[in-house]
């Protein structure tokens, strides 16, 4: 039920749920800008305690963060009054949580299966089964090292169901394969492992070579065509293995814009020995991908875009050409690695 840009839910977790009984919305009462009151009904829940939380969003993979100055008064018979004297947010949810454990608290990941790529944060979000107060140790498992300090980790809880975890993958400029890493949630005295306490990390590398092509009318041949990048910093080479015009060797990019690899310009100089005429050559091959249409595709996977290879003889002028024509960039599938993952241990 909203109102005033509020949703109050009723939550009861499924292994205390019974086939008929129900939290109940009775009233609720708002003040624009003042205080939101909500009475509810327990029709044998057998909740032993029940916590308001709020969060500014919906959806599975939501952190709901307790709300400590909802006051929740018993007024007899199964009826219960929530009080929140000043919203959180203007616009938000609430809900309230119905406890029914007792011993240690049961700490679980919300989803087993993450996805990272390389210079980014990995982060997990663990669900408690009751409010939790302490520290939520973690280690981390597979071929990682860190820049400093062990590969392990505590995340401070403040009477909360949920805590996220989280640590940043080092970038660097090498063209490593898939990597996978485990986190695991480590079980304390007042804190047990539930049975979803391990996360596989999947580490997607933002470099790679990539298989390429140029064709023109009259005119194509293959490359290899290498992409790295740090931080903000893009860095491309051209990889020819002498099947083509481009005789066998590595040939680094100029970028327009050093945080875009496209457009990219890479200059080719031949001495007359190496070129197929027996005169000194200059070949200039320039990239462009803009996606906006025309046939121009950019995705993590494949680029096509348009290309010119401009040839020049500077004793013999009149032999100078430019060729219009098109390029395709196609990633490799990748392939799991056993290559450590650097982590960066945040203080």
């Amino acid at each position: 039920m909203a109102l005033g840009g509020i949703l109050l839910m009723l939550n009861i977790p499924a292994a205390a749920a019974q086939p008929t009984p129900f939290l109940y919305i009775e009233t609720i009462q708002a003040v624009p800008g003042g205080p939101l009151q909500m009475d509810f009904r327990d029709e044998g829940t057998g909740a032993t305690g029940y916590v308001v939380e709020y969060s500014g969003v919906l959806g599975d993979q939501v952190a709901w963060t307790v709300d400590s100055g909802a006051v929740i008064t018993s007024l007899g018979g199964g009826e219960y009054r929530i009080e929140v004297a000043d919203p959180v947010e203007p616009n938000g949810f609430y809900r309230v949580v119905a406890l029914t454990s007792s011993g240690p608290v049961v700490a679980q990941f919300a989803g087993t299966g993450l996805q990272v790529t390389e210079g980014g944060t990995a982060e997990a979000l663990v669900r408690f089964s009751s409010p939790f107060t302490g520290l939520l140790t973690y280690r981390v498992e597979g071929p990682a090292r860190g820049y400093s300090g062990p590969l392990s980790g505590s995340v401070v809880v403040n009477n909360s169901l949920t805590a996220a975890i989280s640590f940043q993958i080092a970038d660097n400029l090498s063209a490593d394969e898939l990597s996978f890493l485990t986190l695991i949630i480590d079980a304390g005295s007042s804190l047990r492992a539930g049975a979803d306490s391990q996360a596989l990390i999947t580490i997607r590398d933002n470099d790679a070579v990539w298989d390429g092509g140029f064709v023109s009318e009259g005119l194509d041949f293959s490359f290899r065509y290498r992409r790295t990048s740090s931080g903000a910093s893009e860095q491309a080479a051209l990889i020819s293995n002498g099947d083509g015009v481009i005789p066998a060797g590595e040939y680094p990019a100029q970028l327009s814009t050093p945080s875009q690899p496209f457009p990219a310009s890479v200059p080719i100089s031949l001495p007359s020995d190496a070129s197929a005429l027996g005169i000194a050559t200059t070949m200039l091959l320039i990239l462009e991908a803009e996606p906006a249409g025309g046939g121009v595709v950019v995705s993590d996977d494949e680029v096509q875009g348009t290309a010119t290879l401009i040839t020049t003889y500077p004793d013999r002028p009149h032999l100078s050409s430019s060729r219009p024509g098109r390029f395709i960039l196609r990633r490799p599938p990748p392939a799991p690695s056993t290559v450590e993952v650097e982590l960066v241990n945040n203080p």
